[in-house]
């Protein structure tokens, strides 16, 4: 009897299924038979469903069986040979949804894991370049968590016993140069040098580093960052887009892995981490983040320090350069977008340098009941924008990535060799589709 309760549970399973996907293929919902079970007197069977979709998806699939069950039925009895077909009674079976949620729970748990790991392999990693020469490589317009990563990772390089340099292809902004210290850096020139190991921190994909600097240094042994956008493109990488900055992961990294980290070491993780986070007010600062500073600072940290040479020692061009930038601002795309702009003879006009226009596009961002802040900035040969939110749902990460650009999820970039004319009505144009579809 057994045996042949489990042919009639497979007969029918297969009459069903085949059923739904002919008579019924119009259904706007994706409905799969998983399992028939018949009483012992075949008098009545328990049709297990599931249903791909959310919560009305699951009530459209059982507002389907409670009109059609009849029919169902009748059309599967004239396919069916059985003494007395059983009545069907079909519930939706929970079970793949419930598989579905545990694969995501130990794919996040895997991922976790993976972080945890890598976390703790960093250590050796480090420890095994001693005597090695190594290169520690930042991005293009380096910003305070760029060049206080570079400084506090190739300090300790060198306290391991490695020969270690930071390098950028650009100068290091005023307001930074006073964390250097006696840290080995060379910026804004080209490296004579070479290295062995070639080590990336804070940059979002290879090309940031700049072109001079990518062929010197084709392969990456290691690559630090916490950008959403990061293709993982070192032979080894420590992708952490949950961290506030860089400067956090490498503060996990050496504290937790008790590395020599000095006073200047510490100082420089405090401004990365500061800066990174816009004196902490982005939603990436958290009781961790205040913890970590606080270790920061029992190593030498300080940030009253910090605060004097990064927001009260301004040059006057660059807030001359501010003046022309907020006399730019406008409201497009229904007011849901403050964006200004810098032109080249802005910047004439001021003596400002680039680097003087870093934290303007914070001022657009901050414009009440805005959804997305923009700036763009004009120098030779190239457009730069800049893109900053207040809520991680507005993804302007993607919306750089249709420039060539990326970011995290709240704070973007990209640069693009166009002309104003012809970049700015199809920057706008992508502004209105993103916020339609993000919005």
């Amino acid at each position: 009897m057994e045996k042949r309760t489990t042919r009639i549970n497979a007969l029918l399973k297969r009459e069903i299924s085949e059923l739904l996907h002919t008579a019924y293929q119009d259904q706007t919902i994706y409905i799969t038979i998983t399992a028939v079970a018949t009483s012992p007197d075949l008098r009545q069977a328990r049709v297990g469903y599931s249903v791909l979709g959310g919560a009305s998806q699951r009530e459209s699939a059982t507002s389907f069986f409670s009109r059609n069950r009849t029919e169902i039925r009748r059309k599967v009895g004239k396919k069916v040979v059985l003494k007395y077909l059983p009545r069907f009674q079909f519930i939706l079976d929970e079970s793949i949804e419930r598989g579905m949620r545990l694969i995501e729970q130990i794919e996040q748990m895997e991922a976790e894991e993976k972080i945890s790991l890598a976390y703790t392999e960093i250590k050796p990693l480090l420890l095994g370049l001693s005597e090695l020469s190594v290169v520690v490589i930042g991005h293009m317009r380096p910003d305070g968590d760029c060049i206080g990563s570079q400084i506090a990772l190739c300090r300790v390089l060198n306290a391991l016993g490695a020969r270690a340099i930071a390098v950028n292809a650009d100068s290091i902004p005023g307001r930074l140069q006073g964390f250097i210290a006696d840290t080995p850096f060379i910026a804004g020139e080209p490296f004579a040098g070479d290295a062995e190991i070639a080590i990336t921190v804070d940059c979002a994909d290879p090309s940031r580093i700049g072109d001079r600097l990518r062929v010197q240094f084709p392969s990456i042994f290691l690559n630090i960052d916490h950008h959403l956008s990061n293709p993982h493109y070192g032979e080894k990488n420590l992708i952490c887009p949950k961290a506030c900055a860089t400067g956090e992961i490498l503060a996990n990294v050496l504290l937790d892995g008790d590395l020599p980290v000095d006073a200047v070491t510490a100082q420089a993780l405090y401004i990365a981490i500061a800066t990174d986070t816009v004196q902490f007010r982005f939603s990436s600062t958290n009781a961790t983040v205040f913890e970590r500073c606080q270790q920061l600072c029992t190593y030498g940290a300080d940030p009253a320090a910090a605060s004097l040479l990064l927001y009260e020692q301004e040059p006057l061009r660059k807030l001359k350069l501010l003046q022309c930038f907020l006399g730019t601002l406008e409201l497009v795309c229904e007011a849901r977008v403050c964006i200004g702009h810098l032109r080249r003879t802005m910047f004439e006009a001021t003596g400002a340098q680039p680097e003087d226009a870093e934290g303007f596009v914070d001022y657009a961002r901050s414009v009440s009941n805005v959804a997305i802040g923009a700036l763009l900035e004009e120098q030779e040969g190239t457009l730069k924008a800049s893109l900053r939110t207040k809520e991680p749902k507005y993804r302007v990460d993607c919306l750089a990535q249709q420039f060539g650009g990326g970011g995290h999820a709240c704070a973007a970039g990209l640069n693009v060799r166009e002309t104003w004319d012809s970049f700015y009505p199809r920057f706008i144009q992508a502004l209105e589709t993103h916020l339609n579809h993000y919005g």
